[in-house]
């Protein structure tokens, strides 16, 4: 219809210098869908972090409504001192993850793993989100990067004929999380590089775009760099073409 009007924007962590192609993809439909996602917001706004302290910062909220919510996407942010982000749906004494994130890494949905959960009357949903602070001084809730945040935002579908769209959890309440549903922490693969004075160069240049890490193969006699290629872009595609910028390795 010519008299719908939208207004879309992309946020940035930082101001970029390189050339940059983002942009929103918006697809139009005429029949109606059978199912309708939102985002259900968990946030706090109170919580204040002592100076070189632990500390977390929970809320949590009773679902109240008759329809059915099936969660299935999640985003988590912080600002500077977080280090993990989680939600759990509890229905009956029963508690279930629903997910969790480092809130230092990429900030993008991620599916939920596992079983669908989905959220229905009298279930009881949790979200905490634990820092470490290592500064001289208080750290409170805020809007700059000085400050902190506690979100957690968790996609969900229902029934396109009942749909609802679902503000929220925003009541600060402390938490214990029962010992079969916390959230274990991963030990991180170790691997380690060496210089190798025996290696010699072919002096062969080799065009590469950004370099994004390094590995080996399993017999440790090569190298692997991951690197962001060039794309071919089709005529007439709509997506627009990310330029990357080209690095020369002498390999």
């Amino acid at each position: 219809s010519s008299g719908i009007n939208a207004v879309y924007g992309v946020h940035y962590k930082f101001i970029t210098k390189t050339p940059d192609n983002s942009g929103v993809d918006v697809v139009l439909i005429t029949k109606p869908p059978p199912r309708l996602a939102g985002i259900y917001l968990f946030a706090t706004g109170g919580t204040v972090i002592p100076p070189h302290m632990r500390v977390n910062a929970d809320t949590t909220c009773k679902y109240k409504e008759d329809i059915e919510m099936t969660p299935f996407a999640f985003r988590t942010h912080t600002h500077k001192l977080g280090v993990r982000v989680s939600a759990w749906r509890e229905r009956e004494g029963t508690w279930t993850l629903l997910g969790t994130g480092d809130p230092q890494k990429p900030q993008m949905f991620y599916l939920m793993k596992g079983d669908s959960h989905p959220v229905r009357k009298d279930d009881v949903l949790h979200a905490r989100c634990e820092y470490v602070s290592h500064r001289d001084t208080v750290t409170r809730i805020g809007s700059t990067g000085k400050d902190e945040m506690c979100n957690f935002y968790m996609m969900y579908h229902m029934n396109a004929t009942k749909f609802k769209l679902e503000d929220g959890c925003y009541y600060e309440k402390s938490f214990k999380v029962p010992e079969y549903a916390r959230v274990k922490d991963e030990e991180p693969e170790s691997l380690t590089f060496e210089l190798d004075d025996t290696w010699k160069s072919t002096g062969i240049v080799k065009k590469m775009g950004q370099i994004g890490g390094l590995s080996h193969t399993a017999d440790k006699k090569q190298l692997v760099v991951f690197h962001r290629a060039g794309k071919k872009q089709k005529q007439g595609a709509k997506r627009r073409k990310h330029s990357n910028q080209d690095n020369e390795v002498v390999v």
